[in-house]
């Protein structure tokens, strides 16, 4: 089943989303571009035109992660550090 067009930011976002729990619940070695496309009913060449290899996919899971810890990071609570460290690093 394909999917109607959808602006980049869009489809970026949603192959991001699938990606990062399909590799949360099986691991980075069992995930491929080919079960993204399967999971998100597109084609493997859609997830390529945005971020060229397997290898861009999995940096670009990481360069939004360290993006969200980063500003929470730097917005503490005002109480316990150890507190927001915590908050930080929580998905």
């Amino acid at each position: 089943m394909a999917r109607t067009a959808e602006d980049p930011a869009t489809r970026r976002k949603a192959l991001l989303d699938a990606a990062w729990d399909m590799i949360s619940s099986g691991g980075a070695d069992s995930f491929s571009m080919r079960a993204l496309a399967a999971r998100t009913g597109t084609s493997p060449k859609s997830a390529y035109d945005l971020f060229g290899s397997k290898e861009g996919l999995l940096a670009a899971i990481l360069g939004d992660y360290r993006a969200l810890y980063v500003g929470r990071i730097a917005e503490p609570s005002g109480g316990n550090p150890l507190d927001d460290i915590f908050r930080a690093v929580e998905i």
